[in-house]
């Protein structure tokens, strides 16, 4: 079955396998016996609407996602159906540390959908391998949370996008190659491939003999998905960042050759609260969100699916 094929399959997966779940799970209520969150959108300030959804995988791994709606208000896209935004979780972190970001595109007008990985906060557990740089099934969770964002109806299927930071930058691009109805990728802090990532993860942590998964392709790094993406493309950076260096996102930038932008934000690192979103905060989200916003009303890209 080709990659088209595989994921039509795994949406059909998640629309049957996960109907009654979903339809138990009332919006903003975690199911019985599950560990809240200690903060959703509900908390804000203001506070958000949201629908707390369980996103079912091909492998019947099950996934804690937050749906958020566009907010409607001066700030807003449009009216009626919005475009989406699927925000891929960073190397550690659970939807609450995604919160900030969520919020800000909502209230710019975008839908959003964010999920936890399998092990992570509420989603199935799962342990992978402590020397791998990212399991493999991580890209299925992926998958499956586009499926997700496609099938919501408040979505304009037209304009979807997919952000990510680091891991989920890497994680954003390969799935982007792989799922033409994506339409724009904002990449931050964005690996060039996975032999220079491992490098600079082995400086970083000299004692753990890390590695790449196995079964990796190459054809999903994100040196190699550039050639074949035809959407537009997003690429922040640090002028600081010892993990993906400038320089490096600077070579992935030059290397596209369609609609393109690149932030390096001086005095920005990889991570943390000297991170580019740490930093910016306000500004960083209103700049993606000018970024989303010129890109996706524009007409689809060459290839995307219409369907």
């Amino acid at each position: 079955m080709n990659q088209a094929g595989k994921w039509a399959a795994g949406a059909a997966v998640l629309l049957v396998a996960g109907l009654s779940i979903l339809a138990a799970i009332a919006a903003g209520s975690p199911p019985a016996g599950v560990r809240a969150y200690e903060r959703t959108p509900a908390d804000l300030d203001p506070a958000l609407a949201y629908h707390r959804l369980t996103i079912v995988c091909p492998d019947s791994a099950r996934l804690a996602a937050w749906y958020v709606p566009a907010q409607e208000g001066p700030d807003s896209v449009t009216a009626g159906r919005h475009p989406g935004v699927l925000v891929l979780p960073d190397d550690e972190d659970t939807m609450v540390d995604r919160l900030a970001l969520v919020s800000a595109l909502a209230h710019r007008g975008f839908s959003v959908l964010t999920f936890d990985h399998r092990g992570r906060g509420e989603s199935s557990p799962f342990v992978p391998d402590p020397d791998l740089l990212l399991p493999l099934s991580y890209l299925d969770d992926a998958h499956a949370g586009l499926d997700a964002l496609w099938t919501r109806r408040e979505v304009d299927t037209t304009r979807i996008a997919v952000y990510g930071h680091s891991r989920g930058a890497w994680l954003a691009l390969a799935l982007a190659g792989a799922r033409p109805e994506v339409r724009a990728v904002v990449a931050a802090s964005v690996p060039y491939d996975g032999k220079k990532w491992l490098a600079a993860e082995r400086r970083r942590r000299p004692d753990r003999p890390l590695r790449l998964p196995p079964r990796w392709k190459r054809r999903n790094d994100p040196d190699r998905v550039l050639r074949r993406f035809n959407g537009a493309v997003f690429f922040i950076v640090g002028d600081r960042d010892s993990v993906t260096t400038a320089a490096e996102v600077v070579r992935l930038y030059d290397k596209y050759p369609r609609r393109k932008a690149l932030w390096v934000v001086p005095e920005a690192a990889h991570s943390g609260s000297r991170s580019p979103e740490a930093m910016l905060g306000n500004r960083y989200y209103g700049r993606i969100a000018a970024f989303l916003q010129r890109e996706l009303a524009r007409k689809p890209h060459r290839g995307w699916p219409h369907r």
